[in-house]
């Protein structure tokens, strides 16, 4: 969680349907006027069936679905069962069964875990059907009626038929989806035809970044996607609330500016890459001397699995110009994570420059609750070109959810912590006390990629008795990430 870290947030200041192709060429044998043709057969290369149609896509929920089982029913004809393979793809061979179809993915892995969720999707025909949390949304929009029930259903007697499934139905389905989604914070727009569109499902993909986003979304809003399913069912085009908290600001009542729509947060970010172009305004006022500071920044931020001295981490790598900034590395367990150590680069050179560790290294929730504290004491050292040893203690509490508003715009479910740090950091036998009040507001989806939207701090520093305040106020002023404009 990259508010809750000094060395993590300095990065705030440093700133239509794919059908298969058969094509064919009539190919004339006739005779030449001689009545001798010789002794081919004239039949022979006219006769060969073309091939049988096929339906393809995509099994993932941000990760893909590793030996999933996917089962696809028609209109009439027999079910098809095959299986993902290691990209979570499928192929099936629609030999016998016709259109429209539905199909139900069931079992597998994802990222060597047992998948535990059933999916669906649908197809006018044969072409392309993606699988995943969103085909899932789809399919609830588009029946009004339990997607695994109605799944069921179809082939038996006096059961649900798959008619229904025709182009237009499916992208006005689609057109709900993509609404529900941005009332989540997930904006999808760029991805209208995500049931047929290809894609790999490997970190960096910009829509495998999205369906990470959708499924950081669901622990965000405090929800699920069988609760949003069931929403969608009842006619939903927004998400309305999805679970605990009903009081302030971030609950399900709140203010005018709150969103009511759930009581959680998840803020570390634990794959893919994203390609970032921002612009962040500060002004800080010291002894009431002012200083304004912007700049855009072109950045990138991969998240891969890597190793920090010799453990391995989770590591998020800052890259600008094509030279390495910094790297964050965090031991990521189930319920929590760990800040490990940090690495900085020259920017001009691209050497290393300071190696940062933590003992005892300090942890964080993966998913903080609305009104909750967390608390550490720690010592961070800096070795390399500069050295220095800091003492620290911080406190921070998710405060709230609520709207905020921004020159680059307004930001919905934006989680807001209210921080207090005290440290000590000696150099060469000299000591520096610094307290800072910090109150921060972290986006979901693509904007936590953005180290915040908006910060403000109010930071005394004390060295030899003499103290000097310093308040700043940091906000976004424009912001893409792989292309996305946000908000």
């Amino acid at each position: 969680m990259r508010v809750f870290s000094s060395g993590i947030c300095s990065r705030v200041g440093a700133g239509a349907l794919r059908w298969l192709a058969v094509g064919f060429i009539a190919l004339l044998a006739g005779c030449n006027g001689s009545g001798d043709s010789g002794s081919s057969d004239p039949g022979a290369s006219n006769n060969t069936p073309p091939p049988a149609p096929t339906l393809t896509g995509v099994a993932a929920i941000g990760s893909p679905i590793v030996g999933g089982t996917v089962i696809v029913k028609g209109a009439s004809g027999n079910p098809i069962t095959i299986s993902t393979d290691a990209n979570g793809t499928y192929t099936a061979t629609l030999t016998g069964l016709n259109g429209p179809y539905i199909l139900e993915l069931s079992g597998g892995t994802v990222k060597g875990a047992s998948n535990t969720l059933v999916l669906h999707s649908v197809a006018p025909g044969a072409g392309r059907a993606n699988i995943t949390t969103f085909s899932e949304m789809l399919v609830a929009a588009q029946l009004r009626a339990d997607p695994a029930a109605f799944f069921q259903s179809v082939g038996t007697a006096g059961g649900g038929t798959t008619t229904s499934f025709t182009a237009a139905n499916l992208t006005s389905a689609a057109n709900v989806v993509s609404q529900f989604s941005a009332s989540m914070g997930v904006n999808i727009s760029a991805f209208a035809n995500f049931l047929t569109l290809e894609f790999q499902a490997i970190a960096g993909n910009p829509f495998d970044l999205v369906l990470e986003a959708l499924r950081t979304a669901f622990t965000t809003n405090n929800t699920t996607l069988a609760a949003v399913r069931t929403q969608l069912i009842a006619g939903a085009t927004s998400f309305t609330g999805g679970g605990s908290g009903g009081s302030g600001g971030g609950g399900g009542g709140g203010s005018a500016g709150g969103t009511g729509t759930g009581a959680q947060c998840n803020e570390l970010i634990t794959s893919g890459t994203y390609n970032l172009d921002y612009t962040l305004r500060m002004v800080a006022n010291t002894a009431g001397a002012s200083t304004t500071t912007q700049t855009p920044t072109t950045q990138t931020l991969r998240v891969v699995e890597g190793s920090f001295q010799g453990e391995a981490a989770l590591m998020h790598e800052v890259t600008q110009n094509g030279r390495v900034l910094s790297r964050t590395y965090y031991s990521v367990g189930a319920s929590d994570y760990g800040l490990m150590g940090t690495e900085s680069f020259d920017p001009a050179t691209g050497a290393a420059t300071t190696t940062t560790t933590y003992s005892p290294r300090p942890r964080y929730p993966r998913t903080i609750s609305l009104g909750q504290k967390v608390t550490n004491a720690y010592r961070f050292t800096v070795t390399g070109t500069a050295s220095a040893v800091t003492d620290v203690t911080e406190e921070v509490t998710f405060a709230a959810k609520e709207n905020v508003t921004v020159p680059a715009g307004t930001f919905t479910n934006v989680c807001k912590f209210v921080g207090l740090t005290n440290q000590r950091t000696t150099t060469l036998g000299i000591s520096v006390d610094a307290r800072n009040e910090s109150t921060s507001w972290i986006g979901n989806g693509l904007a936590r990629a953005i180290a915040a939207i908006k910060l403000q701090t109010n930071t005394t520093m004390t060295t030899l008795g003499i103290g000097t305040t310093t308040t700043t106020n940091t906000e976004l002023i424009a912001a893409t990430v792989n292309g996305t404009t946000l908000p």
